[in-house]
């Protein structure tokens, strides 16, 4: 049997000489003196002699070295389509009670929708039925995820209170495991709503700041001006003090604005003192169908986002092991819906509001799972194959909301290329990780 390198493994030279392997596909990653990878890039090239010993670790589970007749992209599309279709155990519901928002953040994605609508009891009693229905048609779903979106779902708290315990409720019945998570704006938590959160066994909240408290004070804030960074920082302390939750993500805005004082960010956080309990993610702030915004060139936006991350890592921080942008997205599992305060269904939680994005209402009972067809053009990847690109296992052709923004209604079919971001952001991270 003859082999080849992967086309999904990449090399990366090390500062010492040695060599940094990596199989974006299998996530294997090894480091091999120099003396040993040009020795298996001989034998690749000859294989008329015995084979080196490293090929059995190199190939087989960890895939750098595979048989050459392999085709490797066709053995990608059929895993990715396996799991999503054979394999999906849990359903993600991304649960909007309101639309309304204090805030006026000049980024958010819903500008130019309409903010006021709320849920009522009617629509909340045809969500329930909804949901019983779908888990009695989708009987392999073994866990139901909700996740309280907005808006901001604080504003209506005895409707989320109300909600919760009627999705948990019918999670018991039909015997699914049931858990709760929250995307917040982070003004609105207390003591008495951090408790309620809780008893619907409540794993993740995710709050967002928009660089140190000056920059943050200018950008998150409502009609009033009411600065809010301080406010948020306390209710940090208030839900990890308490509790309440095991770890807060904070996602940090990451754009021309921020670029520059995110480690002045970073540096702060880790003044409070909370260490493994508080997760640090980058949100890349793009242009979204309702806003227009100043961008940056990729590589300039990868290496702000290594910078922060190399002080994330020195104040101890955990660090990704890798850069994603979109092959598991939320919008594309089998099992997944943005179920807004009206009652319509969508699947990708950027497009709410906008009901050209509809394919459902709770009003009508499902016969199916959640399928939007406009979200299942596999063949956008296309072109990536073509190119072999090395990269596809953790892009997947890229957001589809950002090819619709870029594109239009040609997006669902069209990739959305980041490969220089993708590459760069991937090469720094490893780099911080591996090159001492």
């Amino acid at each position: 049997m003859k082999y080849k390198w992967s086309v999904f493994t990449v090399r990366y030279v090390l500062a010492g000489g040695n060599v940094l392997v990596k199989n974006f596909l299998t996530g294997a990653i090894a480091i091999l003196e120099n003396e040993v990878m040009d020795l298996m890039d001989m034998w690749l090239d000859s294989q008329t002699q015995f084979a080196p010993n490293s090929l059995e670790t190199l190939s087989g589970e960890n895939g750098f070295i595979v048989p050459e007749d392999k085709d490797e992209f066709h053995e990608y599309q059929n895993f990715f389509l396996h799991t999503r279709n054979e394999q999906a155990k849990l359903f993600t519901l991304h649960f909007l009670p309101t639309m309304k928002c204090q805030l006026n953040c000049p980024y958010c994605f819903e500008h130019g929708v309409k903010r006021q609508g709320t849920m009522t009891d009617i629509i909340l009693c045809q969500s329930i039925c909804w949901l019983d229905r779908y888990l009695e048609v989708n009987p392999e779903v073994a866990s139901l995820k909700c996740v309280l979106f907005g808006g901001e779902p604080l504003l209506v708290k005895r409707l989320v209170n109300e909600s919760l315990s009627k999705f948990k409720s019918l999670a018991e019945k039909r015997e699914k495991e049931y858990w709760t998570e929250i995307t917040t704006n982070g003004i609105l938590l207390d003591v008495d709503t951090a408790k309620m959160l809780k008893q619907y066994n409540l794993r993740r909240v995710q709050i967002t700041l928009d660089g140190p408290k000056e920059l943050h004070d200018t950008r998150r804030v409502g009609s009033d001006r009411h600065p809010t960074f301080d406010r948020i920082i306390t209710n940090v302390r208030m839900l990890l003090d308490g509790g309440h939750v095991s770890r807060i993500n904070l996602r940090l805005s990451l754009d021309i604005q921020t670029a520059d004082l995110l480690p002045n960010l970073i540096r702060f956080i880790s003044t409070l003192g909370y260490g493994d309990k508080i997760h640090l993610s980058l949100g890349i702030v793009v242009p979204s169908i309702g806003t227009t915004i100043k961008t940056t060139a990729e590589m300039t936006i990868a290496q702000k986002a290594i910078i922060a991350w190399q002080v994330a890592k020195e104040c101890g921080f955990s660090v990704p092991d890798e850069f994603l942008v979109g092959p598991w997205c939320v919008a594309i599992a089998k099992h997944s819906a943005v179920l807004q305060s009206n009652g319509a269904l969508q699947k990708c939680f950027c497009t709410v509001g906008r009901s050209i994005f509809d394919f459902g209402h709770v009003s009508g009972l499902p016969i199916s799972y959640t399928q939007d067809i406009r979200f299942e053009k596999f063949s956008r990847i296309n072109r990536c194959v073509e190119e072999e690109c090395p990269y596809l296992p953790i892009c997947g052709g890229g957001c589809i909301h950002d090819s619709i923004v870029k594109n239009g209604k040609k997006g669902f079919k069209q990739r959305f290329c980041q490969r220089k971001l993708i590459a760069t952001l991937n090469q720094g991270l490893l780099f911080l990780r591996y090159s001492s």
